[in-house]
């Protein structure tokens, strides 16, 4: 089979393997890293189906709703006032780890629960 777009299945090769940190490449991955162009399907749904793993100091970004910004100035208000970041409002851009995030607004986070980010996305701005 031929592959029409080689550099999004490079991009998921990266994605798989340089998240995840990992150190050796199965043989499937080799071949196709060598020869992208004449990557199997079988192949492909191969690498696809690779868990992604991330560590939890990873740093992310973020753009806060207002739920986001209520919810990030809430905690952060138990600190004194010299060790705390500054106040941010809904559209802002935070930076932190994802151990981080996931202490601040991981308590209020739910399924029927009001979005922290715009549109749902976190960006991982490390990969390892």
């Amino acid at each position: 089979m031929e592959v029409k777009d080689q550099e999004k299945l490079l991009d998921i090769i990266r994605r798989k393997y340089e998240i995840a940190g990992a150190t050796e490449a199965p043989e499937h991955v080799l071949d196709v890293l060598a020869d992208p162009l004449a990557a199997t399907q079988e192949q492909i749904d191969k690498i696809e189906a690779l868990p992604v793993v991330v560590n939890i100091n990873s740093e992310f970004s973020a753009v806060l709703t207002q739920a986001g910004a209520d919810t990030w100035n809430a905690w952060h208000w138990q600190f004194p006032a010299d060790e705390r970041p500054a106040k941010v409002n809904a559209g802002d851009t935070i930076s932190d780890t994802l151990w981080h995030l996931m202490a601040v607004f991981g308590p209020h986070m739910s399924h029927a629960g009001e979005n922290m980010f715009e549109n749902c996305l976190i960006t991982l701005k490390e990969l390892r």
